[in-house]
This record gives structure tokens, C-alpha cells and sequence, in this order.
């Protein structure tokens, strides 16, 4: 929460600095391309999977540069691409606040991924819903933001970008909702396939040695999650009593695999399997699709390599397959 409200008070700051009465603003580029910025790794390649072979019309980047939105801070540049795009795509969580100022304060257009979520949809941490039609005494600020992390939003959310490309670039409306579609198959078909994988477990519940953003994904298909930390907590130091409960669970239903995220030192999950007395427990990886390499994103953009070609060859589709195989033996 520190790092937010400091954050936001930075980006205040230098709106006034940079876009102020006396101040000149930044000017547009001399090109007559569409300037897109996304503020996430799964946005950046959803936005090239649309436009496809179209991609000369557009310039597309991507602020984090690790593509990890908890942790990220504009700098001055980003200012400055975000103040002289023609798009800004976002998934409009808490970790985005600092968003709203700025686009408040320059009338910028914005796609916020999280309003395609219906209010019923919403979960907390906890893995609660909002059955308050009226959302009253709850803000977006309270709930799970990893919405990017469950297929069939994904599905809603490719529609929407493809809804505000389509604007931005009328005369290639129909080449957008065809690669829209075409993507979307894509996305359907691996859904059926979490789908199998959870109606197929005998047991339905994972242990996750970890933070937990996969809380929609888990929804999706009914599948209970026993985690050491909720959603992204910035606590990473589980008490002996979480390592027991983990521990415990992990024994009374078997489990040969606990799981960690992409970027976990594993301490967390070591100690559980160790506190079971099970030493042939494995760990699998889920990747949450934040921590994107900084110098492959930086050189997709120099080359103007497209979504498919970042990290290391990796994208959305292609990691979230992966995890499905983590998935399927943290069911097991």
C-alpha cells in the first residue's frame, strides 16, 4: 500500500511538472501509426495477436518492462508514450491506481480490462465473490486483480481490445475480429482442457508453496487451493504454523506436487515437503505471465518483433500450456 500511495503521488507530481499551464506538452510522433500502450506482458500480446499482419500500422509497447504491474513505477518516458498514445490498454487493479490520475488529468482513452469482469464475477483474496449488486462497501481496490490468469476473461478481454482496435482502425475491422476469433478458438480449446484435467481429479485441491494469483483460474474449474499467501502478498516469510497446514494437507491427500510461481527461491515449498517427511514430493512452476524478461521486451520492440517472440519464445498461450502440466500433477 506505501509503495502505491508513493507511486500515485509521484505521478501527480510530475503531471503538474511535465503537463502544466506553462508547460509545452509532448508532441505526437511524426509517424502516422496507432500508438498502443499496454501496461502488462498478457495485454502487450493479446494486442499483437489482433492486429497480426497488420502490425506496420501500429506501435505497440509495454511499460513494465518486466511486465510485473505490483512493482512497477513510471519514469519519465513512460509518461510521455502514455501521454501521446492513442490507446492506453490496462488491467485497472489496485497495482494501476496511479493510472487514474493520469488519465483524469489528460482525458487519455483507456481500456480497463477489469471492467469487463461483472461485479457477481469479482473475487477477494479470499476467494469470495461480490453478490452485492449495488457493490456497496466494496471498491476494485479490494479485490484479486490477476483476472488475466483465467481463460474465459481472457476470452472477454481479447473481445474488447479487438472492440477498441477495430475503432482506432475501421477500415481493418474485419481482420481484427478475424484474429480476435481465431485466438479465441485457441483460448476455448485450452479451457477444455483445465476443464478435463479438474473433472478428471479424484481430488480436487492443490497446495501452492506460495503467493496465490491463480485464484480465478482455480474458480474456473472448482478446484480448491490451499496457499501460503493470498494473491500477490508482498509476505513472503511463512510462519511455522502456514508450513504445518501446507504440510498437513499435503499428507492427508497424497500429494506428489506441491507448486511455486516462476520466480519463487522455493524456501517455502522445501520446507513443507520437508515438515510431510514425503522427500520424493516434486515441485512444479505456475507462471502468473508478470515476469517477463526486461532485454527480451526491449528487444521485440527494437526489431519490432511481435507478442509470439518474447521471452525467449514464449506467449500467453504457451505459458499458460505449460501450466496446464503443472496444474494437472499438483492434481494428481
Amino acid at each position: 500500500m506505501k509503495k502505491r500511495i508513493i507511486s500515485i503521488f509521484l505521478v501527480a507530481i510530475f503531471c503538474l511538472t511535465l503537463f502544466g499551464c506553462t508547460a509545452q506538452p509532448p508532441k505526437k510522433k511524426s509517424d502516422d501509426k496507432i500508438d498502443i500502450v499496454c501496461t502488462s506482458f498478457p495485454i502487450y500480446d493479446w494486442v499483437n495477436e489482433i492486429i497480426g499482419k497488420n502490425a506496420d500500422l501500429f506501435n505497440v509497447s509495454l511499460l513494465a518492462r518486466n511486465g510485473d504491474i505490483h512493482n512497477f513505477q513510471p519514469a519519465a518516458a513512460d509518461m510521455v508514450k502514455i501521454h501521446v498514445a492513442d490507446l492506453l490498454v490496462c488491467i485497472g487493479g489496485v497495482s494501476e491506481q496511479w493510472i487514474d490520475d493520469v488519465v483524469k488529468y489528460r482525458g487519455i482513452r483507456t481500456l480497463r480490462l477489469f471492467d469487463s469482469v461483472s461485479e457477481g464475477e469479482k473475487l477477494t483474496a479470499d476467494g469470495g465473490h461480490n453478490h452485492d449488486a449495488d457493490h456497496e462497501g466494496h471498491s476494485d481496490n479490494e479485490y484479486d486483480e490477476h483476472i488475466w490468469l483465467s481463460l474465459r476473461l481472457a476470452e472477454r478481454m481479447v473481445n474488447a481490445i479487438c472492440d477498441e482496435i477495430s475503432i482506432l482502425d475501421k477500415p481493418g475491422e474485419e481482420t481484427y475480429r478475424k484474429n480476435a476469433d481465431e485466438y479465441i478458438k485457441k483460448l476455448k480449446a485450452l479451457d477444455a482442457e483445465y476443464k478435463k484435467a479438474a473433472t478428471e481429479s479424484e481430488n480436487k485441491t492443490i497446495i501452492f508453496a506460495d503467493r496465490f494469483p491463480f485464484l480465478y483460474l482455480t474458480q474456473d474449474y472448482g478446484v480448491e487451493c490451499v496457499a501460503a499467501f493470498p494473491g500477490c502478498s508482498t509476505d513472503t516469510n511463512a510462519s511455522f504454523e502456514t508450513v504445518a497446514r501446507l504440510s498437513e494437507k499435503a499428507k492427508e491427500l497424497g500429494k506428489k506436487t506441491v507448486l511455486v510461481l516462476e520466480n519463487s527461491d522455493r524456501t517455502v515449498a522445501s520446507a513443507v515437503i520437508g515438515a510431510s517427511g514425503n522427500r520424493d514430493i516434486q515441485i512444479a512452476v505456475m507462471d502468473s505471465c508478470q515476469s517477463i524478461a526486461p532485454k527480451s521486451v526491449q528487444d521485440a520492440e527494437t526489431k519490432k518483433i511481435q507478442g509470439k517472440d518474447l521471452a525467449d519464445g514464449a506467449d500467453y498461450i504457451e505459458i499458460m500450456t505449460k501450466n496446464l502440466d503443472a496444474f494437472k500433477e499438483a492434481l494428481d
